[in-house]
């Protein structure tokens, strides 16, 4: 085949470099050339194939001895990479005057592997939201991460990547560790918990946070520390959230008779525009003391589908 790879890229060198790995010559080249194989080329991802496009022909099995045997650990990697992405965010937001409002989005990906993966330690059967229906569960065999995304102005990184692993996977993997190694279980709200603790010490004073997620994160513990921080919170909400101690679906049927404000949004490209049907409610949500607003839209009167969303109020 032909290949594809010449020379490893000068930005992914200078990128690799600021991360101040603890990697001697070897284990240097063969972490660039991967890294370099996984962003430039198509189709299988495995060693063998990466190495395939590499002119050269370098050993993948000397590739896999240094993850193997790699003299680093991936929350010492994740560190270092969060701080250098963040920090690059602000670095090009200022150059750029950006505004002061910054974005945090969470949310989380599923990665579909074959269903004959049987040896990464991260895959399992998980529930596929994107081809479940209400009334039923359909299940994917991949690796499920949780996302944090950074977005200051023109500027937006993914600035941290967690795996999440099943309560069941995780006592299967501990079968085989030693005490020191076993690992522990960690829910999605406590891992979303987690990387914003670790990525606010690199957020410039000054700036207003903003918290974007859907309803799977619109925990009254994960708000409740964003309010803390001073941060805001905007989220989807689900219908059967109390507000005021009545749920949103009932305040949504007893609002009937009052009338709708028209609101017209812009897709993200100017093209296209849709008009939703919107009502404000203010109250508050369990566990939470200070008050928020829900806004409750339909796309028009007789839509049963409505949308939730709301904020703390400052």
């Amino acid at each position: 085949m032909l290949k594809t790879i010449v020379a490893v890229s000068p930005e992914l060198t200078q990128f690799v470099d600021a991360l101040n790995l603890p990697l001697n010559t070897s284990q240097y080249r063969h972490a660039t050339q991967i890294a370099d194989g996984l962003v430039t080329t198509q189709g299988s991802k495995t060693l063998s194939a990466l190495y395939r496009h590499i002119v050269g022909d370098p050993c993948p099995k000397s590739a896999a001895d240094t993850f193997r045997e790699a003299p680093w650990k991936a929350d010492d990697i994740r560190t270092s990479l969060r701080r250098h992405l963040i920090q690059t965010a602000f670095e090009q937001a200022e150059t750029q005057g950006e505004n002061k409002q910054v974005f945090l989005s969470l949310d989380d990906s599923l990665t579909a592997k074959d269903n004959g993966s049987r040896r990464l330690q991260a895959v399992d059967w998980h529930v596929d939201h994107t081809q479940s229906w209400p009334d039923h569960a359909t299940y994917t065999k991949g690796a499920v991460y949780v996302l944090l995304r950074l977005t200051l102005g023109n500027v937006s990184f993914t600035v941290d990547m967690v795996p999440y692993l099943r309560a069941k996977t995780v006592r299967q993997l501990n079968k085989a560790r030693t005490k020191d190694e076993r690992l522990t279980f960690h829910t999605k709200i406590q891992i979303a918990r987690a990387m914003l603790e670790a990525a606010k010490p690199f957020i410039p004073d000054g700036y207003d946070v903003y918290l974007l997620c859907d309803s799977w994160y619109a925990a009254a513990s994960l708000i409740g520390w964003c309010r803390e921080q001073d941060w805001h919170v905007i989220c989807r909400l689900k219908s059967n959230r109390s507000l005021d101690d009545v749920q949103v679906r009932q305040h949504h049927q007893r609002h009937k008779h009052r009338p709708y404000t028209r609101v017209r949004v812009r897709a993200a490209d100017e093209k296209r525009a849709r008009t939703y049907l919107v009502r404000s409610l203010t109250g508050k949500l369990s566990k939470l003391p200070e008050d928020v607003r829900v806004f409750i839209s339909q796309r028009h009167s007789g839509d049963s589908y409505t949308k939730r969303k709301n904020h703390p109020r400052i």
